[in-house]
């Protein structure tokens, strides 16, 4: 028995001590896994695709696989917190998995999150036409995401022509040395690495033809009975609705002349019929005479009787910058305009008056001359995105000064005049093509901004006081007695012979589509000559 109780009382402490032991050794939880690889989704187009693998900055192996759809694409080694990863050559519209590996020893300790990304289903990379001339085009080539593989190819007609690389969301080119009347062909591939890996939309062009026709027919219209009656500007909305502005009288009743001149002529496409615009001044309501005229609509129309007067479809109002502050004492009234929108819209004149207005605010824009501004005009310009905007100023009968200037809505600045002798007085323009200055001779450039020598054109022996076109083959002048010049791309025609005044000018003009009217005055008499092509 007493064998027994010590046999149990060694097992019972055996037990004890086997229990108490077995607490002490059970091991700890293990540590909570922290993942210290990532990968996102930077872009996605049609046939490619950028990652981001980021690593944690306290890992210290920092060597990762990515894998696609459990083929690996990259080995690599993460040196900066992150790195980016381009995967090419996939399928539009199609469906990838991608999942990135931390390597110890080439053996995975570590995975990001899975990604499913699919691709697009259209391109990018877009390609369109802006312009078109007789030997030129002007194309944009746009690419629509946040790649930043950016280079691109572009052909004509199936041969490589330039190459280069897209700086933000598109870029312009312009192709020359085309052949006039000619259809092309062109398309836009981005590259990588050698490889096309995108192809923009294919797009046709033609190019103008280098003639128009010369074949105008003219008629000749004489308004007011007399007493210095002339007009001074004309704008053509269509051939139906022709508006010139000037001063005009009529006889009365008695055979004496109404002291209230009529100040714009309207053609209908039958007649041509006489108006007053009247205005509100001081309390009374005058008719002043109009020197200049340019409209945005029929219901949107801008006219110059020395100060702004403008049509909103229901009344005229009359903006008096000597008045409002805006001009001083030794600032001159404005006689002709242009703009691009009533929110856009610049005025010059006398004593080197320059200014704009922005649908809100007048401001007058020092122009560093005390010589008339005789004439301004614009044109878009495709290369910087924006309008280019030029005027001449000159002192007629006074001197052979002349200045001409690019005018912004901040400040003018002045532009070569070499090879100009004499006085100048109208300016026209295709930008980026040809620029014209026309007066006592007439002069044409390729680049308005360089200093070289104005071209003289030996157009006429008339002094010239207008030049405007529809395009570079198809454009107008006017000048002294009647001299109405048309250029078709080749050659210039006179039609003085039929257009021929005795004694008076033709001041200003303008040509929309076939049509071309041309304002002054035969004295004592308001003219004006209009040209309709066949």
């Amino acid at each position: 028995m007493l064998t027994k109780f010590f046999i149990s009382l060694v097992t019972l402490s055996v037990t004890l001590i086997l229990s108490a032991c077995r607490e002490t050794i059970t091991p700890p939880n293990p540590p909570k896994y922290v993942q210290n690889i990532f990968l996102s989704a930077v872009d996605t187009s049609v046939t490619e695709l950028t990652l981001k693998v980021a690593i944690a900055e306290s890992v210290e192996q920092r060597a990762f696989i990515v894998k696609r759809d459990t083929q690996t694409i990259l080995s690599a080694l993460c040196s900066a917190l992150d790195t980016t990863v381009t995967d090419t050559a996939l399928l539009p519209n199609h469906n990838y998995t991608y999942k990135a590996y931390r390597l110890k020893n080439n053996v995975a300790i570590d995975s990001s999150q899975t990604l499913t990304i699919t691709t697009r289903t259209y391109s990018p990379l877009v390609l369109s036409v802006l312009d078109t001339g007789i030997n030129d085009a002007t194309l944009k080539i746009a690419i629509n995401d946040n790649s930043t593989n950016r280079q691109y190819q572009l052909t004509r007609n199936g041969q490589l022509v330039t190459a280069g690389y897209v700086n933000g969301n598109d870029t312009t080119l312009i192709e020359t040395q085309l052949a006039p009347l000619t259809t092309y062909t062109y398309t836009a591939y981005r590259i990588a690495n050698g490889q096309v890996i995108d192809t923009s939309n294919t797009i046709q062009l033609t190019t103008q033809d280098d003639t128009t026709s010369h074949n105008f027919t003219w008629q000749i219209d004489t308004l007011g009975d007399g007493a210095s009656s002339g007009l001074s500007d004309v704008f053509i909305f269509d051939e139906n609705n022709v508006w010139a502005v000037g001063e005009m009288y009529l006889r009365d009743s008695t055979g004496g002349f109404d002291p209230r001149a009529y100040n714009v002529a309207k053609w209908n496409g039958i007649n041509w019929t006489l108006e007053r615009i009247t205005v509100l001044y001081h309390g009374n309501l005058i008719t002043p005479p109009l020197e200049g005229i340019f409209a945005f609509s029929p219901t949107d129309i801008w006219v110059s009787s020395g100060v702004p007067i403008h049509w909103d479809g229901q009344n005229w109002t009359l903006y008096h910058l000597f008045d409002m502050g805006v001009l001083g004492q030794n600032d001159g009234s404005v006689s002709k305009l242009w703009g691009t929108s009533s929110q856009n819209i610049y005025f010059v004149g006398r004593n080197g008056t320059v200014v704009h207005y922005n649908g809100t605010t007048w401001h007058k824009i020092e122009s560093g001359t005390n010589l008339e501004v005789y004439d301004i005009y614009g044109d878009w310009n495709a290369n910087i995105n924006d309008y280019e905007i030029y005027a001449v100023a000159a002192q007629l009968d006074v001197s052979f000064e002349k200045k001409i200037f690019k005018v912004t809505s901040a400040n003018v600045s002045p532009l070569s005049t070499n090879g100009i002798p004499y006085s100048i007085e109208g300016i026209w323009f295709k930008s980026d093509q040809f620029y014209y200055t026309v007066g006592a001779w007439q002069y044409s450039k390729k680049i308005i901004t360089s200093s070289a020598t104005w071209n003289p054109l030996n157009v006429t022996q008339y002094y010239t006081y207008a030049i405007r076109g529809n395009q570079v083959n198809d454009i107008v002048l006017c000048g002294a007695f009647g001299e109405i010049q048309h250029f078709n791309g080749r050659t210039w025609k006179s039609f003085r012979s039929t257009t021929s005044i005795t004694y008076g000018n033709l001041y200003r003009l303008a040509i929309r589509n076939n049509l071309v009217v041309a304002v002054g005055e035969e004295y004592p008499r308001a003219i004006i000559v209009r040209g309709k092509r066949r």
